[in-house]
């Protein structure tokens, strides 16, 4: 049994010293894309799921 639940059990990801959250830029899907800090906006390319890996 995986940690995610389901495909809305998502989690942000703040970053204590900055006090922003981690972003995919521009919200790319493309492999590779740039992973940043960025203020909370409630963007999906800030919301992260784990998922467990065997």
């Amino acid at each position: 049994m995986g940690i995610l639940k389901s495909l809305t059990d998502f989690i942000k990801l703040n970053l204590l010293i900055s006090g922003k959250v981690m972003d995919i830029q521009g919200g790319s899907t493309k492999e590779g894309a740039k992973i940043i800090q960025y203020p909370d906006n409630g963007g999906q390319n800030q919301q992260w799921f784990i998922v467990e890996v065997n």
